[in-house]
């Protein structure tokens, strides 16, 4: 059953489980001051995309069986134990998206880091070394389009890292 609580950050019920003293925040306190804010959002969020039924990512995330660890499942104080506070601009990752949220799997990245390592990202491999299109194209000073456009042509190797052409312009 989950319990209806005024520290909801979404104004959505609380997803904490009723226990038999109350509501499962712990040190509401602590847990709810304004530094702690955003690392309990991250918290919840976790929670709501491998658990309800109802969240936008759970097909993503608990459709898939990710799931969040014992430890953290019903705990924000080991969560912030083990994670620490959300760095400001940061976001929760789980290093290897096919293993669930534990304090082995994740890490505070950087929003463009975790877009990044998304599943559906192409990773190409050039002389041994693997990257995303985003990252390659960022290597090489070119467009995002302009590099994918060279993969979905069927480019591959050293001949996607070329300079781009210039264009001649008729005199």
């Amino acid at each position: 059953m989950f319990s209806k609580c005024h520290f909801s950050l979404s104004g959505r019920p609380c997803p904490n489980r009723i226990d038999g003293t109350g509501s499962m925040h712990g040190n509401r306190k602590w847990v709810h001051s304004e530094g702690n804010r955003a690392t309990y959002g991250s918290w919840v969020n976790m929670r709501l995309r491998c658990y309800n039924l109802m969240d936008a990512d759970y097909p993503y995330y608990g459709g898939r069986g990710i799931t969040v660890c014992a430890r953290w499942r019903y705990n924000f104080d080991a969560f912030f134990e083990d994670m620490g506070a959300r760095p400001q601009g940061m976001t929760l990752e789980r290093i290897d998206n096919a293993r669930n949220y534990d304090p082995f799997n994740c890490a505070w990245v950087s929003r463009k880091t975790q877009a990044r390592n998304r599943r559906r990202h192409n990773q190409i491999e050039i002389n041994g070394d693997i990257r995303s299109i985003a990252e390659w194209a960022e290597i090489c000073k070119m467009d995002w389009n302009t590099f994918a456009a060279r993969v979905k042509r069927g480019e591959r190797g050293n001949y996607l890292l070329r300079p781009l052409e210039k264009k001649k312009v008729a005199a």
